[in-house]
């Protein structure tokens, strides 16, 4: 901590120790999800968090992409975080291990100041940096891709994570702050989304990624998109798979317009459940 009148320099690429690449499965991550990269990620993080959090200090590290910061607010223990930073990826790694403080809304809160700091830090660069855009995720071991955390809308989370996340009290603090955050929003433009048109490849994912649950809601499926009873079941005598839900999103596609498709389908995706094919067509950003 800066005492009145004292300059230090935090240079974290003068360090001459290889980097660190020990990760944690239950850290949050801050993915950058552009093409664009903001090249100083490290320094501008840290200095968000010192400027915006006055009882945050840093504590001495050898690697080049590891920054660690002990939070000393008046009540309580202190609590330690690590910032790993590995090319698009600053994972956010909460270092304490005692359960009471892990499950503490005091805990919850300084992840929230963190966080906050955090998008601050980007927005400011995305002043800078045309098209920059960034998303906080939890690692999915299953899936091998992040699950994101939104602070309006509920996470794209697969089954087997909904419950180890509820179990694990490190995610459970980060999906807190993040709610608590209120800087990362789930954004749809609408104005956008009719713009865009829907692409052959898009219809033969979400196709393929309907397949896999097709027998839970066929029918219901088959009604949104306007397939008479008579006419699936006939499909289904000669189709099976991604090819069966490949025919019925073309019959749908042929009776719609053209530049309301792609969100006409997303509405759908979502009122039948299906909140993680509808992000992968509508991909979320930050809402700044």
């Amino acid at each position: 901590r800066l005492k009145k009148g004292e300059v230090f320099y935090f240079l974290p690429l003068a360090r001459t120790t290889l980097p660190d690449f020990k990760r944690l499965d239950d850290s949050a991550q801050i993915v950058i999800t552009s093409i664009n990269f903001p090249a100083n990620i490290q320094a501008c993080i840290t200095h968000a968090i010192m400027k915006h959090i006055p009882y945050a200090f840093l504590v001495a590290t050898e690697s080049c992409n590891l920054t660690k910061f002990r939070f000393l607010p008046d009540d309580g223990p202190a609590i330690d975080l690590a910032f790993l930073y590995l090319d698009t990826e600053t994972e956010l790694q909460l270092l304490n291990e005692d359960e009471a403080v892990l499950k503490s809304e005091r805990t919850i809160g300084i992840c929230t100041d963190v966080l906050r700091a955090c998008c601050k830090a980007l927005q400011k660069k995305s002043n800078q940096i045309q098209d920059l855009k960034f998303n906080i995720g939890l690692w999915c071991k299953k899936k091998k891709t992040h699950h994101f955390l939104y602070s309006n809308y509920e996470s794209d989370l697969c089954d087997n994570c909904q419950g180890v996340y509820e179990e694990n009290l490190r995610c459970k603090c980060w999906m807190k702050a993040v709610k608590k955050c209120g800087l990362v929003d789930y954004k749809e433009d609408y104005r956008l989304q009719k713009r865009k048109p829907l692409k052959p490849e898009e219809m033969l994912d979400t196709a393929k990624e309907l397949a896999k649950n097709q027998n839970q809601n066929l029918s219901l499926l088959a009604s949104k998109f306007e397939i008479q009873p008579e006419e699936l079941k006939m499909l289904q005598g000669k189709y099976s798979g991604w090819q069966l839900t490949m025919l019925l999103l073309l019959s749908w596609q042929s009776h719609r317009k053209e530049d309301h498709l792609k969100q006409e389908l997303v509405t759908i995706l979502n009122e039948l459940g299906y909140e993680s094919i509808a992000l992968r067509l509508n991909p979320p950003t930050i809402m700044y």
